[in-house]
């Protein structure tokens, strides 16, 4: 969970652009993705869930330069996948160590 003291940083006044956008872009983006990608796993499911549907990832989203379309359509395809995986009760994969 990201902290009030980042998103009092952070959002309000834009200073991560002005700082050095592209790392923490870079960041934002990587944290979407591995939160896609842990969906499937079933130790951090919840926890994912809790990310796409709360407060963290819209502050990920402005990390990253998502506008709103683009969150919707993330958080679309994000519920579309979760009633995949109930509707046809696929238990996720576990990865080898």
């Amino acid at each position: 969970m990201i902290s009030n003291d980042m998103k009092n940083l952070f959002l309000p006044k834009g200073i991560f652009k002005k700082r050095n956008g592209t790392r923490f872009a870079l960041l934002a983006e990587a944290i979407i993705l591995q939160s896609i990608e842990d969906l499937w796993n079933k130790k951090h499911s919840s926890s994912c869930k809790n990310f796409f549907f709360g407060d963290d990832f819209d502050i990920c989203a402005k990390m990253a330069g998502m506008n709103t379309i683009e969150q919707i359509r993330i958080r679309s395809f994000v519920t579309k996948c979760l009633s995949g995986l109930k509707k046809r009760n696929i238990i996720p994969l576990r990865r080898k160590a």
